[in-house]
């Protein structure tokens, strides 16, 4: 008997990661980055938001993300004008990347499984990027891991996560209650993950 094992996967959302940083990071101009990460983080289920349904609750952010990146001539506009050497293929993944990332974490894996039904195993690999993009991200770390502790128990034997580790957070606040160590222990003793990034 044989599985299929997707070894690198991500299924955080737009409260998840430093999303004015990752565009900054990649020349996006200032403005331009502010306001995705407004857009994409006002838009996004925050932690603790449970889905009514495993895919519905959160199709009214989705349905105004649609409309808001309907006008596909107007959204290549906006990237040829803010960074002119952005092909416009990238601009259309910026389009799909923020249609996705602003789903709930459960809606992300729902997507992911469906996408990818040859796969057995998926193993998400959760990112701390907040200190390395100096950018603040609005859904904790510890908060992150129980938000994905949620989706082990609603897709039992598909996801088996690995917790983040931060080597910059690991020496700011190393012996602290805010030291990673503690995070990936909690994640790994307790929470069903089985590995650290």
């Amino acid at each position: 008997m044989s599985f299929v094992v997707d070894s690198h996967c991500h299924i955080f959302n737009a409260d998840d990661v430093p999303v004015e940083g990752m565009m900054r990071a990649r020349k996006i101009p200032g403005f331009v980055s502010v306001l995705i990460d407004r857009l994409l983080q006002g838009l996004a289920p925050g932690y603790g938001v449970a889905p009514s349904s495993p895919v519905s609750a959160d199709d009214r952010a989705h349905a105004l993300v649609n409309r808001l990146l309907a006008s596909d001539d107007e959204i290549k506009r906006l990237f040829r004008d803010a960074q002119p050497h952005i092909r416009l293929h990238d601009g259309i993944d910026y389009i799909t990347w923020a249609k996705v990332i602003t789903g709930s974490r459960r809606r992300i894996t729902q997507t992911m499984l469906d996408q990818f039904g040859e796969v057995d195993i998926f193993i998400p690999l959760m990112v701390d990027m907040e200190l390395w993009l100096n950018d603040p991200i609005k859904t904790s770390i510890p908060q992150q891991i129980v938000e994905i502790e949620k989706l082990i128990r609603a897709f039992p034997g598909c996801i088996h996560p690995f917790a983040p580790f931060c080597p910059r957070r690991a020496v700011r606040n190393a012996g602290t209650a805010g030291d990673p160590l503690i995070f990936v222990k909690d994640a790994i003793e307790n929470r069903g993950f089985i590995g650290v990034k």
